[in-house]
């Protein structure tokens, strides 16, 4: 993303100042001697307005800090691994952060980016003197709160902070600070629902890891974000690979801040966040483990939640309304509800967005079975005409996995359901590889069936492909790039290093919206 696009209170022919490279953005490091502007007419009469504007978003910084120097961050409550979500109400959305001490502020401050300003309406917030705010919700998490070993082992406490930012106008382009901070963030308000929403992106990948993948999968989504404006990203589960380690997780989140403090980021559960060992009987939450019969290893032998049983997600990515309730809840959701991070829908433009977990049942009677249920029943396809679902762990695996549970067995529990409500798209990860084909029995899906790709090369080890399968299973570090209009999705799958598309489909509308009081 070019932080160019977005104005600054001071630009470089404003002032002398040091620049400073702060989690891959340029930042101002310091304010002195400025001059008048020379921007072109017009443009000089706004400076006095702009130095308004900065001075009284910092006498609210030094508020909010209490300290006297502007200029210095508040090291102990230094906000880190800023990133921001969707919510259900397209005029908000969720920011969250970490600190490194309890009880820091929780303040944040959000305005319109100059550019956005209409004079008249917003001229007292352009000056200062009437600045949105929201506060944040603090929750605590430490060693103690999670299932099992190796989680457990090593002590480490979290001081996490989320607050909602309401009141935003669709597309339109602003600023935030937080409390202890000195950076400014920049993103952009969510476009809304309907058909009648102009065609937007988003992005999708799973299994991301840390380590030179990730770096390399980061600086892509970066030049994404700079030429192609995505609305969020979606990680499908294996995010961290952190096996129970806090300072994974840590590392992680402070390698995608660059991106995920700009562009919201949505997430889903796999098995390295959640998988649960044959020694824990609940979750957090007192769920009872998922494990089938049918894959004994994959649902238990190899603990790759590492004793976490998806703590670690849920603390760190509060999805929608709800997320807020599940990182400071120990009980289990009711019959019918959405449990984020782990089941959850949210509608963005023409489409419905489910996310499922692959390490909770989907069988009837199953908690996550009678949410789904409710959910696409309710689906108005005359508002999203498409609904697309992120599962983990892929419906159809590839003939070379190892595992073939997951086309077996995982694949029939859902076909029925899915077939039924019309869903379009089918977007899986797990293999560390990208290719495409019908989720349900054979074919390519173009005149019938349910689309499935899987996408998962966010950045961990790829798969090796057999001899003469890498045009149809492509093992390459890149991501799916999707447009959704009311008409159609086009899909286009990039490959992160050089950004080359080496797969690309249209997806058209089923047209069922002559049948959405039937649908429902």
């Amino acid at each position: 993303m070019d932080s160019a696009r977005w104005p600054r209170y001071f630009s470089k022919a404003d002032t002398k100042q040091t620049l400073n490279r702060r989690n891959g953005w340029e930042v101002l490091d310091g304010y002195e001697t400025a001059s008048p502007p020379q921007r072109g007419s017009g443009h000089s009469k706004r400076f006095f307005a702009s130095l308004v504007v900065f001075a009284s978003l910092t006498l609210v910084a030094i508020v909010a800090s209490g300290r006297g120097d502007a200029n210095k961050c508040l090291y102990d409550c230094t906000p880190y691994e800023v990133h921001l979500s969707l919510m259900s109400d397209p005029s908000s959305v969720r920011v969250t952060w970490r600190t490194n001490t309890e009880d820091c502020g929780t303040l944040v401050l959000y305005q319109k980016a100059r550019r956005a300003y209409r004079w008249g309406t917003d001229l007292l917030s352009y000056f200062g003197w009437s600045i949105p705010r929201a506060f944040a919700v603090e929750s605590r998490h430490s060693s103690n709160d999670v299932c099992g070993s190796p989680a457990n082992e090593t002590s480490f406490s979290l001081n996490m902070y989320s607050a909602v930012l309401t009141g935003l106008e669709p597309g339109v382009g602003y600023i935030y600070m937080l409390s202890g901070g000195c950076d400014e963030y920049e993103f952009t308000a969510p476009l809304g629902v309907g058909p009648q929403v102009a065609d937007f992106e988003f992005v999708a990948f799973g299994d991301m890891g840390t380590g030179p993948g990730q770096n390399l999968m980061v600086a892509a989504l970066g030049a994404e974000a700079a030429e192609h404006d995505p609305r969020f990203v979606f990680l499908n589960g294996d995010l961290a690979y952190a096996h129970g380690d806090n300072g994974v997780w840590e590392e992680f989140m402070d390698q995608i801040e660059s991106v995920a403090s700009h562009v919201p980021w949505m997430v889903s559960t796999g098995n390295h966040e959640y998988a649960m060992s044959l020694d824990l009987e609940r979750d957090h939450w007192g769920l009872e483990p998922f494990r089938p019969k049918y894959a004994p290893e994959d649902y238990g032998l190899k603990n790759d939640g590492g004793g976490e049983c998806g703590t670690q997600l849920a603390w760190r990515f509060p999805m929608l309304e709800e997320g807020a309730l599940t990182l400071r809840s120990t009980e289990p959701p009711k019959p019918g509800a959405a449990f984020p991070p782990f089941w959850y829908a949210f509608e963005y433009g023409a489409a419905h967005f489910i996310a499922l977990s692959s390490e909770h049942d989907l069988a009837e009677g199953s908690l996550q079975r009678i949410w789904l249920e409710k959910d696409l029943a309710s689906v108005d396809r005359c508002k999203t005409p498409f609904v697309v679902v992120f599962h983990h762990r892929a419906f159809k695996t590839p003939p070379f996995w190892p595992t073939t549970f997951e086309r077996e067995f995982l694949a029939p529990v859902v076909e029925d359901l899915f077939t039924e409500n019309g869903v379009d798209l089918i977007v899986g990860a797990h293999q560390h590889l990208y290719y495409r084909g019908c989720a349900f029995g054979e074919g390519s899906c173009e005149d019938e069936g349910i689309m499935e790709v899987v996408i998962g090369t966010g950045g961990h080890q790829l798969t090796e492909v057999p001899d003469g399968l890498e045009n149809e299973y492509i093992p390459k570090l890149g991501y799916g790039r999707f447009t959704v209009g009311a008409k159609d999705i086009i899909f286009e799958f990039v490959e992160a290093e050089g950004r080359d598309t080496l797969d690309s489909f249209t997806l058209g509308s089923k047209e069922l919206c002559s049948q959405s009081q039937e649908w429902r």
